[in-house]
C-alpha cells in the first residue's frame, strides 16, 4: 500500500508507544490529529476545524484501519464511529477501536511505511 502521508506538507507519523503498549500518532502542524492505540482512538483537530485537518483525520483511518469518518454538515463537524453511530465532534473525542485490528507486525508495517515521509 503507498504511504498517502509521503507527499502531505506538515504531516509527521509518530511512534508514541512506551512501557504502557503500542500507541501511534499522526501530527499536522503542531496538532496530534490522530492518536490511536489497538483499543482507541482519539481526535483533535487543535481549533483548527478545516477541509484539510479533517482530510487528514480520514486519511489516517483509512490508511491504518481505524474503522471511523469525519464529516461536515452546515459548518458542524461530526464522526462516524466504527460502531457505525454518528456523533458531533468535538477535540478530545475519544472512542473504541472496534472491528478488525491489525496484527502488530501489520501495524508496525505501516507505521514503518509512514515514517519515510
Amino acid at each position: 500500500m503507498p504511504n498517502p502521508f509521503r507527499t502531505k506538507t506538515a504531516t509527521t507519523v509518530l511512534d508514541l508507544s512506551d512501557s504502557d503498549g503500542v500507541r501511534t500518532a499522526v501530527r499536522f502542524h503542531q496538532t496530534n490529529v490522530v492518536e490511536f492505540t489497538p483499543d482507541f482512538v482519539r481526535l483533535d483537530s487543535g481549533g483548527w476545524e478545516t477541509v484539510t485537518t479533517k482530510r487528514r483525520m480520514n486519511e489516517v483511518s483509512d490508511h491504518f484501519d481505524l474503522g471511523f469518518g469525519v464529516f461536515q454538515k452546515n459548518f458542524e463537524w461530526f464522526v462516524v464511529l466504527p460502531s457505525g453511530k454518528t456523533v458531533p465532534f468535538v477535540d478530545g473525542i475519544t472512542f473504541p477501536r472496534l472491528g478488525k485490528k491489525l496484527p502488530l507486525s501489520l501495524l508496525a508495517n505501516r507505521l514503518a511505511e509512514s515514517c519515510t515521509l
